[in-house]
């Protein structure tokens, strides 16, 4: 059944890396960081910045750190303060060096890399070559600006304040009111961002603002192209017009039968797709469902959540949502069929003890399974806890 020994796990525990998480006391009260390997769960207050620690983790963990004891070394604690100069020499230059940047005033790193190099060039004495610290005209980042992708959030009104969107590259920190659409409003974004979008100034040209009502049927002439000779002609589009066919949309979701009891129309229609029931339910017998955890809230949600779809987790202050949202993201990485797949004849989802019967069906003959019972062993927990010592002494 395996076993894990003192020594294999302290072995383990070597390998773990820690993650700082920006605040020197905060990390001395985790002894390093947050750990990696493990779920750990933030909880407190309303507005106590949760959600601004796991932003800056999300962000820090990209950079792969070893755990304190390894990046300290001798050190007592991590230094978050301004360095000394010598430390400097570590990096190439040489202890004269080092001592005139003290004399001229230059006692930390910081000094010394915030310091124009036109100040450095006048200490006298250094042999140590300058290292450009690099520079950001306005120019350049004007040009890396332009290349910002603006996601929309789905209002126009708020896209409007945020003048066009969410920025790419950038971390947006969503806060207010408890339930006023915050996660909401993050899966719309999850969704959106998916398709790529570029900047409101370049997707809407000459547009003053982006047009979320109606189309004109005029667009029609311009934008539907979908092959040679396709295109729908300017005479059909007055024709459309006279049959009160004004908007795109009530040209979408007219029937084609009468489409086709327009006289005139030359144009070719396009049939704009429809899924039939058999359809639907085929792609229903492929969603997976994907356990929570709990057999009542299965029970609840009919084998539990599926996938291929947003589900909405809300409730009050502190009732548990987010260590729902943990427990299905280690889930949902083993992949489940659904409830009437993997219960077969079975009513519901088995989530006590298994009776020790259950390991016929995995090559224990039933003789075994009878002494089992009798030497008091009624569950396969049982069987699987219990000592290998002990299970040799069953005749």
């Amino acid at each position: 059944m395996g076993f894990t020994s003192a020594g294999q796990l302290h072995a383990q525990r070597e390998e773990i890396i820690l993650i700082t998480t920006g605040s020197r006391e905060l990390d001395k009260v985790l002894e390093g960081g947050t750990e990696t390997g493990s779920i750990t769960e933030i909880y407190g207050e309303f507005r106590c910045r949760k959600t601004q620690l796991c932003h800056t983790l999300c962000v820090t963990c990209q950079r792969v750190q070893k755990s304190v004891q390894e990046t300290t070394s001798d050190q007592e604690e991590i230094q978050h303060g301004p360095f000394p100069v010598e430390q400097l020499q570590g990096s190439g230059i040489a202890a004269v060096d080092v001592k005139k940047l003290k004399d001229a005033g230059l006692c930390t790193v910081e000094a010394v890399a915030y310091c124009p190099r036109k100040e450095l060039l006048l200490i006298k004495g250094i042999t140590s070559k300058l290292v450009t610290m690099g520079f950001t005209s306005a120019g350049q980042l004007h040009a890396q600006r332009e290349e910002i992708i603006l996601i929309t959030t789905g209002s126009r009104e708020l896209d409007k304040v945020l003048e066009g969107g969410t920025e790419t590259g950038s971390i947006t920190e969503i806060y207010g009111e408890f339930r006023c659409r915050k996660t909401q409003l993050c899966h719309t974004l999850c969704v959106t961002c998916q398709r790529v979008q570029k900047s409101v100034q370049e997707t809407t040209s000459d547009q003053e603002e982006i047009q979320h009502g109606p189309f004109p049927v005029e667009q029609l002439q311009v934008n539907l192209d979908l092959e040679e000779g396709s295109g729908i002609a300017a005479v059909d589009v007055k024709k459309l017009k006279d049959a009160g066919l004004c908007t795109v949309e009530a040209v979408a979701y007219c029937p084609r039968k009468e489409l086709l009891l327009i006289k005139g129309i030359t144009s070719k229609l396009v049939t704009m797709g429809f899924t039939t029931t058999g359809q639907l339910h085929a792609q229903r017998e492929e969603i997976i469902l994907i356990t929570t955890g709990s057999r009542e809230l299965d029970k609840v949600l009919e084998g539990g959540t599926e996938t291929g779809s947003i589900t909405e987790i809300y409730g009050e202050f502190r009732c548990r949502k987010t260590q729902l949202c943990h427990t299905l993201c280690v889930t949902c990485q083993r992949v489940h069929k659904p409830v009437q797949e993997t219960t077969s004849d079975q009513e519901e989802i088995q989530h006590g003890p298994f009776p020790v019967e259950q390991l016929q069906g995995s090559g224990i003959a039933a003789v075994d399974v009878k002494k089992l019972k009798d030497a008091g062993l009624c569950t396969v927990e049982a069987v699987a806890y219990c000592p290998r010592k002990e299970l040799l002494l069953i005749k």
